[in-house]
């Protein structure tokens, strides 16, 4: 089955994306979110979508859940690890994909919730048939 894709219309609420548009995500995100989850599925072959919806809940409790917004569409979203130091989930609009904005919230992560912090991803191996370029967008980084 393949999934529908939807184009983001640029409704021009944020003229430049910078880490400060990047925020904490509340509870009113999680049907954006999801949204979202589909259409970066191919960076997470083997989600579940209730289990992954209340692990995100969890997160979003937690404040431990991030997300770039314009309007009422989400652009990116991520989840981390205080225990761990790591991103458990890191998913960007297919649009806005080669715009950095992996890094902003690289960056974000490092200033405001984990300074000092070592980070780790876990992504697909070396050479995996299934990887649509996830593992070199992540070691750029």
């Amino acid at each position: 089955m393949q999934l529908l894709f939807h184009f983001l219309a640029r409704c021009g609420i944020i003229k430049k994306i910078t880490k400060e548009n990047i925020c904490s995500a509340e509870f009113n995100d999680l049907p954006g979110w999801m949204s979202l989850m589909r259409l970066v599925i191919d960076g997470y072959p083997v989600m579940d979508e209730s289990d992954y919806a209340k692990e995100i809940s969890k997160a979003i409790e937690e404040k431990r859940a991030l997300v770039l917004k314009e309007g009422n569409f989400l652009i990116g979203a991520m989840t981390f690890s205080y225990y761990t130091s790591s991103i458990e989930f890191l998913g960007i609009h297919p649009q806005y994909r080669n715009q950095g904005i992996q890094k902003l919230f690289l960056e974000v992560l490092l200033e405001k919730y984990l300074p000092g912090q070592e980070i780790s991803m876990t992504t697909y191996r070396d050479g995996d048939k299934a990887d649509t370029g996830h593992r070199k967008l992540l070691k750029e980084l």
